[in-house]
Parts: C-alpha cells; structure tokens; sequence
C-alpha cells in the first residue's frame, strides 16, 4: 500500500474551482485533482482536511492507474483533526446531467 506526504495548490480557497494535491508516495508521486462544481461540499471538506493535515502518511488503497484511488483513514493522534475528520457532512446535490467519466482521463 502506497503512503506519503502532500503539498497542496489552490490559490484563493475557498473561492477557487479547482484544487491540486501532489502527494508524494512509496509508489511514485501522484496528483489528486478536485473540482468544486462536480461536489461542492465534498471539494471543501477534502481540501480543508488536506490542508490541515489530516492525511499526512495516509495510506492510498486500490489505486487505478489515471483514473482514481480511495483513501481516507488518517493516522493522526491528533483529537482536533480527528473529530473533524469524523464529522458528517451533508451529501452534494445531484448534477443534470450526470457527470461522465471516462477511465484515464
């Protein structure tokens, strides 16, 4: 299982469409890219908890190559993050059409 560390690009957050994490990991660098319009409640939760640390030295599990990864599981003893990180959201509105995705892209 890959795991790493991460820097993180969005200028102007919250007000940015788009944000870049580059993590670095035991498998080669990658670049997670987020795009508010598609989870606007799911872009801030993930960029706020990126940008406070939460996944620092999280493990990514089934990757696929160019088209995804899940992680999640913080390794923080950290009780602040880890109540945040813990805390519901609400779920994203639904988009119509819905998004398509081609693998590898």
């Amino acid at each position: 299982m890959p795991k790493g560390t991460h820097s993180t690009s969005w200028p102007n957050f919250p007000d940015s469409p788009f944000a870049r994490v580059n993590c670095e990991t035991s498998a080669g660098p990658i670049e997670l890219k987020f795009v508010k319009e598609w989870s606007p409640i799911g872009y801030e939760r993930a960029v706020s908890l990126f940008d406070k640390g939460y996944y620092d030295n999280t493990h990514f599990f089934r990757p696929v190559k160019n088209f995804l990864v899940q992680f999640g599981i913080t390794y923080s003893t950290d009780p602040e993050l880890k109540s945040l990180g813990e805390s519901r959201i609400l779920d994203d509105p639904q988009l119509s059409p819905p998004i398509m995705f081609d693998e590898g892209s």
